[in-house]
């Protein structure tokens, strides 16, 4: 199965004390880079949130958002910092002193200072943990359903692409052989017009102008191993795993092959045919940056 790198799940729980909420979202990336989005008191459940996270996955950027919504009987305290408060106090009347401005001094100028602090109950991590991960692994399972979902389309564009390289790929080696014939007349015909028609044409050195003309021109090994790239991905995209890596690799080898073959063909209608096959090995190598 092939996978793409962008995917979203999502996934509920309403307990008696407590709602979890955990949401999965990612983009392609060369590596599996976790942002976790999660209230500070769970973080402790980072590593074991990426030991789940590398059991679905291996490479993407992914955000993973835990929220915990918990009723009035969930424990939470206030805690006022009384030396911190008094602090501020003391530097807001010195303040009002420096600068003569009223002394303003209200409990609302608080609420964004550490001044006042929200604290939970004592937890049992375990407890909570377990409670929290089925929820993690079921979000992660809707995840791979759409990345899976999305991959089988990026699966089926891309073959479609390969089979037209295939095709212009036939079409270059029809018109090759073609291409040297012609050369081979058009040198005959240089020849009859550089010299009497009286003079014997040498045949041998025809055969040799010939001979370098094709070497210099001859694109039947590149054509033999793109083919062989093009039939390695096809292969690839069928087997599926965590292939994009590969691919990719594979991808700038099918493009060397294709511009060695512009550079070397001669002829206008293979120039025109490396150009359409250049612009869907672009198309394939871009589709395949959001492969797994």
């Amino acid at each position: 199965m092939i996978r793409s790198m962008t995917g979203y799940g999502k996934a509920s729980v309403v307990l008696p004390s407590k709602e979890i909420d955990v949401e999965i979202k990612s983009v392609n990336h060369r590596y599996l880079d976790l942002n976790y989005r999660i209230p500070k008191y769970l973080s402790f459940m980072e590593d074991r949130i990426r030991s789940i996270a590398g059991s679905y996955t291996t490479r993407g950027k992914i955000d993973i958002i835990v929220n915990i919504t918990t009723g009035e009987e969930s424990g939470k305290t206030i805690r006022i910092d009384k030396d911190l408060a008094a602090e501020y106090v003391r530097a807001f009347a010195e303040l009002a002193e420096i600068t003569g401005w009223a002394q303003d001094v209200s409990v609302s100028k608080f609420m964004n200072t550490d001044v006042l602090r929200i604290e939970h109950a004592e937890q049992d991590d375990e407890e909570l943990w377990q409670e929290i991960q089925p929820v993690i692994i079921q979000a992660f399972e809707q995840y791979n359903i759409l990345r899976a979902q999305e991959g089988e389309r990026l699966k089926a564009d891309i073959l479609s692409k390969t089979e037209d390289i295939l095709n212009y790929v036939a079409q270059i080696e029809q018109i090759s052989p073609i291409t040297v014939q012609e050369y081979r007349e058009k040198l005959y015909n240089r020849v009859r017009e550089a010299v009497s028609a009286m003079v014997e044409i040498d045949e041998t050195r025809i055969l040799t102008e010939v001979a370098i003309y094709t070497d210099k021109t001859c694109v039947d090994e590149e054509i033999v191993r793109l083919k062989s790239h093009v039939q390695a991905v096809r292969e690839m995209m069928r087997e599926g795993g965590a292939i994009g890596k590969k691919l990719d690799f594979i991808i700038q080898e099918m493009n060397r092959e294709i511009n060695t073959i512009g550079a070397k063909a001669n002829e206008l209608n293979i120039a025109e045919i490396v150009i359409e096959v250049k612009t869907i090995i672009e198309k394939i190598r871009e589709q395949i940056q959001n492969v797994e």
